[in-house]
């Protein structure tokens, strides 16, 4: 009547058993979102508070030398005074180990000192109720911290954060641990303040440990794309302590700028100041004996002739002057490169009143390669390729200037010998003048060229001074250091927190339960995977209420009632009906229902005998009570003695039915179940009573079932709500041999008993009782 070929469907998805599935887990929300708050709430008490600081830094985007005065306003030719830096250059400069280090000297941040809270401490920085005095000669100061717990107003207990010392000291009391020598000092409020129960931390930094967490901690961006503006941040426990951080380093970024564009400069002035100590002290001695000589000889002037030869040495010593600098120049500059001194101190010509505009050019190059060299090197190592290919070009210009100075001393040398046979003339023509106008005329000679050329150092050294003092930095503070925001704790993060650990990943974890279920959870998932007749559905009762008793208004009475009444419609087969109970896997609950349904028919009236021909795993005996006398179905197939037949039957007088036991398990059940004497013993038992309920081990496992299934009128295959696989299930039911088995029906046990509308036990009230 109900039975179909094809045991195997496919089902729509069902939004509201989907729906109803979910709701089975709603109380893993408040869980979740419970100790998401309990979490956040920790987390939000205990994170120290942090602040996002910072300062914005203008840093001028060029690569070109800076500006310098030409030889036609009679300054400095061509003097450079320095390369200003890319602005990438400027900001590894500014990040840079050597640069944090000297902001870091300039502060106080060798000692930092805590405030400790019932969940977090404070760093106080400057509002310290007292100041640690450290004994610094000759120790290399390791990390330590220190915890002090103040008992008095001047009294403390001290201790180290991860040793066992501790002890009781006072302000101004020499304290020595481990090698360390150290005095707490009150500050001039500490004695107005409740500092007893308060416990307060100093820990020592390292030098190298600041250096490290500050170059991690400084993050620059550019305010605006393509702006030159920088805005430098760093998040801070202390807000004082950022600012001082970050303004410090942008004083220090300023400086270094001007710094740089001084630096030649600052040489250029003091190579003249050198010059002018030897020129000044010429000069004194050579107007002093020209003063002497016209003072004891009473001349006053030289005569017309004696002028002009003065005019025309003059202008060959000044033309010798610049020759021999130009001479004692590249004597210098070659001397300067074949030692491999430190190009940052190499003078260009111009510093020199040197005009070479081709030696001008390559020395300021070699400046600028040696620059950018120098800003590679502040965050890099000496392997590093772009340090090795400006070294390799340093070492090619720098062989370039050397050939070209060494042919310029060639040149120049010529130039002065010309000037010294020319000036040897003019010798001779001297001494054709009397003899004191000759002596006048030498002194005068030596004291108008000593002072002209004291004239023309003084006048350099001013220009040069000129424009040291009209150079300005590349770097600008736009604004010092601020408070943009307070990062941490983040009240939103913990919001979020809440949401995603309190509704999203319980909801998560639900919907993965859900759809990652491969277990029989309701009858919607047994109609979806086969389309055998549902007979019943078996509520979840209490191991006290598993049996049928005498009432008959439970649920579980009324669900075992529906599964008789739906048994009603297939055809006795004579007077009497056989009905064989299995299931796919063990602990499915075949027995139980098959037992409940024997009761049943048994409160109908109906004769009936349940038979455990489970010979594997017998368990009618225990779960009715039944006092076992050692002789069952195994012994009797076994032995074929139909005399003994009657040894077999017990009768339960509790719920007036008769049990036939299995016996002792035998080594071959399949084999005993499959003889003829099987047929003969369902058949006399079919002569006998109304109802015979056959216990059999379970179909998916061993064959004895489907054996069974041949002598009986109606199977029905238990299933169990979250334990029946649906894989497995749906394999079973897909077997030959399962398929041709007649009237077969199926079963779903243990479902819970709630107000689901999915289910059949969604009413409740007066129609059942417990």
């Amino acid at each position: 009547m109900f039975s179909d070929d094809n045991h195997i469907k496919e089902m729509p998805l069902n939004l509201t058993k989907l729906f109803y599935r979910v709701l089975q887990y709603w109380y893993y929300i408040p869980i979740f979102l419970t100790l998401s708050t309990a979490v956040a709430l920790y987390i939000y008490k205990s994170t120290a508070t942090q602040y996002k600081i910072s300062t914005r830094l203008l840093i001028s985007d060029t690569n070109e030398q800076a500006p310098s005065i030409s030889a036609t306003e009679s300054a400095l030719p061509g003097i450079n005074l320095g390369t200003i830096n890319n602005v990438e250059n400027q900001l590894i400069i500014l990040t840079s180990s050597q640069q944090i280090e000297k902001t870091l000297n300039q502060l106080n941040f060798g000692i930092s000192y805590h405030e400790h809270e019932t969940f977090k401490e404070i760093e106080i920085y400057k509002d310290s109720p007292f100041t640690v005095k450290l004994d610094t000669s000759g120790v290399s100061l390791p990390e330590r911290k220190f915890l002090i717990e103040f008992i008095s107003k001047d009294e403390f207990i001290i201790a180290q954060d991860d040793q066992p010392y501790s002890q009781r000291h006072k302000f101004f009391e020499q304290i020595e641990i481990e090698g360390l020598t150290f005095a707490l000092l009150p500050n001039d409020n500490t004695l107005n303040e409740q500092l007893q129960n308060r416990i307060f931390s100093f820990q020592i930094n390292p030098l190298y440990k600041l250096i490290a967490y500050y170059q991690k901690a400084i993050n620059i961006a550019s305010v605006k794309s393509g702006s030159s503006i920088f805005e430098i941040s760093i998040h801070q426990n202390n807000i004082q302590k950022g600012r001082d951080f970050l303004n410090k380093l942008a004083e220090n970024s300023v400086a270094y700028t001007l710094d740089k564009k001084n630096q030649i400069a600052n040489n250029t002035i003091q190579f003249i100041e050198n010059q002018l100590i030897d020129v000044s002290d010429s000069l004194n001695m050579t107007k002093h004996m020209l003063e002497n000589f016209r003072s004891r000889n009473e001349m006053m002037d030289i005569s017309m002739q004696g002028q002009m030869i003065i005019d025309k040495t003059e202008n060959l010593e000044l033309e010798k002057a610049i020759i021999s600098r130009q001479l004692d120049y590249y004597h210098y500059l070659v001397n300067f490169l074949e030692s491999n001194q430190n190009i940052l101190n190499l003078l260009p010509p111009s510093a020199q009143g040197v005009e070479n505009l081709i030696v001008d050019q390559m020395v300021s190059e070699l400046a600028t390669m040696n620059a950018e060299k120098q800003s590679l090197q502040f965050n890099s190592k000496e392997d590093n390729p772009a340090i090795a290919r400006i070294n390799r070009q340093i070492s090619g210009k720098k062989e370039i200037i050397l050939q070209q100075a060494k042919s310029n001393i060639t040149s120049t040398q010529k130039d002065l010998d010309d000037v010294n046979q020319r000036l040897i003339q003019l010798s001779y023509e001297i001494r054709r003048l009397p003899q004191k106008e000759q002596v006048s005329l030498d002194i005068e000679q030596k004291f108008q060229s000593t002072d002209r050329m004291h004239s023309y150092l003084m006048e350099r050294r001013s220009e040069a001074q000129l424009a040291k003092a009209s150079n300005t930095p590349d770097n600008e503070i736009i604004e010092p250091a601020k408070v943009m925001a307070k990062t941490k704790p983040d009240l939103k993060l913990m919001v979020a927190l809440i949401v995603i650990v309190g509704f999203f990943i319980p909801f998560g974890i639900i919907f993965l339960f859900v759809f990652t279920n491969n277990r029989v959870l309701d009858k919607e998932d047994l109609e979806q995977i086969s389309s055998l007749p549902i007979i019943g559905v078996i509520p979840k009762v209490s191991q006290k209420k598993l049996f049928l008793n005498s009432n008959t208004h439970s649920v579980l009475a009324e669900s075992i009632r529906n599964i008789r009444t739906s048994l009603e419609f297939y055809p006795n087969n004579g007077s009497s009906k056989c009905i064989l109970f299995t299931s796919g896997l063990p602990n499915e609950g075949k027995t139980t229902n098959a037992i409940n349904l024997a009761i049943s028919y048994a409160q109908l009236g109906k004769k009936t005998i349940i038979v455990d021909f489970d010979m594997r795993r017998p368990s009618v005996v225990k779960l009715l009570n039944i006092k076992k006398n050692g002789y069952g179905l195994s012994a009797f197939l076994s032995q074929n003695n139909p005399e003994n037949k009657s040894k077999l039957i017990h009768t339960c007088e509790e719920h007036r039915l008769d049990v036939m036991v299995s016996g002792e398990i035998p080594p071959n059940p399949a084999e005993l179940i499959a003889g003829e004497q099987t047929a003969v013993l369902i058949n006399e038992l079919k002569r006998l009573y109304e109802i015979i309920i056959i216990d059999s081990p379970p179909i998916g496992l061993v064959t004895d079932a489907l054996l069974l299934s041949r002598l009986s009128d109606i199977n029905i295959l238990v299933t169990r709500h979250k334990h029946t696989p649906k894989p497995m299930l749906t394999n079973l039911l897909k077997d030959k041999k399962i398929t041709e088995i007649k009237n077969f029906n199926l079963v779903l046990n243990d479902l819970p008993v709630t107000k689901r509308a999915y289910n059949n036990f969604s009413y409740s009230g007066k129609y059942y009782k417990s």
